[in-house]
């Protein structure tokens, strides 16, 4: 993408400082702008039968989310976004300025499309590791896969930013609270891992995660 192109975008970027707790957009709202995650974390999820809380995605820092499709048709949105860092910041770019874009630069419509292609296959990636699996692997492939995309080396231990409660994580995962925190329980018997709160996870021992 020329310079040019990259400025064009910024000066029709919006920002937005949010704080843990914070719901940048809920189910019915009606969705006309792409936002990208610049700071923080944030998890979607919509409600199904019963009012129960579905979490679908765990958004990281540079996740585009949002009305992703470019189309100038309303329809309603079935997700909710709620911050669940402690701070995090959010750029956000109308679809109707998405669109000019497109159709005057055809490079940056090539570079979206590149964009979109690599989220569907980083969802189905993510979605692949959950597939046919029982709770517990269910659970191990969660913390392995957030070792692998955010975890730090600290001292032969690996520690990853914790933001997300034992219900989170079940509403995930798609198990009970009670189930994850039995688990959890276990790993830290174990020296597997240790989960301080929701302020840090650290992973004793990588290797002993994977075949727990």
């Amino acid at each position: 993408m020329e310079p040019v192109d990259v400025e064009e975008i910024a000066n029709n970027l919006t920002h937005r400082h949010l704080k843990k707790g914070d719901v940048l957009y809920s189910e019915g709202d009606v969705l006309n702008r792409i936002f990208i995650l610049k700071q923080g974390r944030i998890k979607i999820s919509h409600n199904g039968d019963g009012n129960e809380e579905t979490i679908t995605e765990l958004l990281e820092e540079g996740d585009l989310f949002g009305k992703l499709a470019i189309t100038n048709i309303e329809t309603d949105n079935f997700e909710t976004a709620v911050i669940v860092s402690e701070r995090a910041m959010v750029c956000s770019i109308a679809i109707k300025d998405i669109e000019i874009l497109m159709q005057t630069k055809p490079q940056f419509a090539i570079n979206y499309a590149n964009m979109m292609a690599e989220k569907l296959k980083m969802i189905e990636n993510k979605f692949a590791l959950f597939l046919k699996k029982d709770i517990r692997k269910r659970l191990v492939n969660f913390f392995l896969m957030h070792a692998l995309h955010e975890g730090k080396r600290k001292g032969g231990v690996i520690e990853i930013q914790g933001f997300l409660t034992h219900k989170d994580i079940a509403n995930f995962i798609g198990t009970s609270r009670q189930t994850v925190t039995t688990f959890l329980n276990e790993m830290e018997t174990a020296d597997v891992l240790e989960f301080i709160g929701n302020k840090k996870i650290i992973i004793r021992d990588l290797e002993k995660l994977k075949r727990f």
